[in-house]
Parts: C-alpha cells; sequence; structure tokens
C-alpha cells in the first residue's frame, strides 16, 4: 500500500551518500537497540531519498495511530538506484499486547491474521496513505489494506514471526503489484520490526532476500538479548 509510492522516491532521488557497516544504532524512549544489517544491505536512512521516505512512512503511521515508530531505511548496496527491493525498520511498544514475550507475541498477532485486522485499522490506514501521499507529494494512492489478511505465516519461533502477502494498488493511475514480507521481534518489551517489499516478479530474488531476512531476525534477537545482560 503505502509502500508503492517510496519506489518512486528511490527511483527519482538517488541516494548521494549511505552507511553500510554491519550494525546500526536505533533507540525508542531511551531505549537503545541494535540493529544488524541483513548482509549485502545499506542503511540510507540518512540520503535525500531516506529522509523523504522516513517522514512520509512515519507521518502515515501517526495519523493512522498504529504506534510505529519508523527508525531506518534500507536499501540493497548493490541495487541503491533501483525502484525495487527496499526495506524500512520500526519498532513499537508491545503495552497493546497480553505480554511482552515472543511466545505471547507471536500468538496475539497469529490471531489477528487468522481472523482478519479490525476494519476501522485497516480503514483509517488506508485513509492515511491516501491523504499524505496527496500533501507531501500531489499523488493518489488507492490501497487495499485487507491485503495483510491474506498473509501467510513462514515462520514463529522464539525469534521472530515472519509473514508475507501479495497487495495490489494504484498509484496515480497506475497499477502495482507487490510482495511484502514482514518480520518481528520482541527485545526489552519492544518489538523489532522489519518491512521488505518487492515487485511480484522477481520472485527468485525475493525467495532469496526473505531467507536473508528470516535469519537476520535471529541476530536481531541474539545481539539484543546478549546486550541487556
Amino acid at each position: 500500500m503505502k509502500a508503492l509510492f517510496l519506489a518512486a522516491i528511490f527511483l527519482f532521488s538517488l541516494p548521494q551518500a549511505f552507511a553500510s557497516d554491519k550494525h546500526v544504532n536505533i533507540s525508542l524512549k531511551g531505549t537503545k537497540f541494535i540493529y544488524p544489517l541483513p548482509v549485502g544491505w545499506c542503511d540510507i536512512t540518512q540520503t535525500e531519498s531516506g529522509i523523504n521516505a522516513l517522514s512520509y512512512l512515519q507521518a502515515v503511521n501517526n495519523q493512522a495511530d498504529v504506534g510505529i515508530n519508523v527508525r531506518l531505511i534500507l536499501k540493497p548496496c548493490k541495487r541503491i538506484s533501483s525502484a525495487y527491493p527496499w526495506a524500512y525498520v520500526a519498532l513499537s511498544e508491545l503495552d497493546k499486547f497480553s505480554g511482552s514475550s515472543q511466545y505471547v507475541f507471536n500468538q496475539t498477532m497469529k490471531r489477528f491474521l487468522n481472523t482478519g485486522f479490525p476494519d476501522e485499522v485497516l480503514d483509517s490506514l488506508s485513509k492515511s496513505v491516501s491523504d499524505n501521499s496527496k500533501e507531501m507529494f500531489d499523488v493518489e494512492i488507492k490501497s487495499d489494506s485487507s491485503a495483510v489478511n491474506n498473509s501467510v505465516i513462514l515462520k514463529s519461533d522464539d525469534n521472530s514471526l515472519s509473514f508475507y502477502a501479495e497487495q495490489t494498488s494504484k498509484v496515480g493511475g497506475e497499477i502495482l503489484h507487490e510482495f511484502t514480507l514482514t518480520s518481528l521481534t520482541t527485545v526489552k518489551g519492544k518489538s523489532v520490526n522489519t518491512y521488505y517489499f518487492n515487485d511480484v516478479t522477481e520472485s527468485y530474488y525475493n525467495t532469496n532476500n526473505v531467507k536473508l531476512l528470516i535469519e537476520n531476525a535471529k541476530n536481531i534477537a541474539e545481539l539484543n538479548r546478549r546486550s541487556d545482560k
């Protein structure tokens, strides 16, 4: 949904500098986290395109009030100037969930995925996407936010909950099809969320990145649980 227009930002606002360090430090309300960059991926948050993408994503999430704090914008280091693929990293509180362990979090999220997210939440998110894309970029985005209800769970363990979906949206009159992966890891009473987006036609590339990002969830969990001791 909101991700589709962001691809255009990367295409027309090429980053001039980016970080390829192995780890990035991020924080939420004084709690610090270590985010290990997936192999072959770079942090472009401080570039022009990264700043634009982060501002838009945070505006969408703020208006929809989904409790997500966007922290990083990522791109494959060898495909910095391409529209796809890309990803963003966000942090969120776990206050709305009945517990902060990975197991309890996974069970709660699975119930949402199985029964469907409330219509008011999905409608609010779709409206926020439309409002902010018009205000910030003068482009209309019509998205099917219910695509998340058709998600397929790929992995659920002590390190993360990972699931994917395919979604179709209309951006300025053009129909776009995306593959999305969501990977959620709970550490320090919060959730570290990685959201990946690519064209659905790049199936081989998506398969490789899915494996990479699920493996990275283990790194996120281990690094942050170790640093918390």
